[in-house]
């Protein structure tokens, strides 16, 4: 095995989805009768295969499977907030809509105190 240089170069977060797996995810939710298992299981596999040949192209010394299994990571939280209202544009930059990385969450604005409580409770 390759020694790693002093401070290896790797990737921090989840990779983000290609559109294409970003629609498949949304119409296989949508519509899980015309997706098998299978249909499924290429789909993950050629979404990490990519994250994993992005990472090598570009020298990273760890390489990960770029967290594409992962679902809710970061949004699971909204449910323990108060009042999430939504809002029609981003408060930076007019936009529209979330990163790629981050689609799945309307922009919200949080109008109550919120409860201390654990998220497991």
């Amino acid at each position: 095995m390759t020694p790693l240089p002093l401070i290896p170069a790797t990737v921090i977060g989840s990779w983000s989805f290609p559109g294409w797996y970003a629609k498949f995810c949304d119409d296989a939710a949508r519509h899980p009768d015309l997706f098998g298992p299978d249909d499924r299981e290429e789909a993950l596999r050629d979404v990490v295969r990519l994250a994993v040949d992005d990472q090598l192209r570009a020298g990273a010394d760890l390489v990960t499977d770029g967290e594409m299994q992962r679902v809710d990571f970061n949004l699971g939280f909204y449910d323990y907030l108060p009042s999430p209202t939504p809002r029609s544009r981003c408060p930076c930059r007019g936009r529209t809509r979330l990163p790629a990385v981050s689609r799945a969450a309307p922009f919200t604005r949080i109008v109550g105190p919120s409860p201390r409580r654990s998220c497991r409770s």
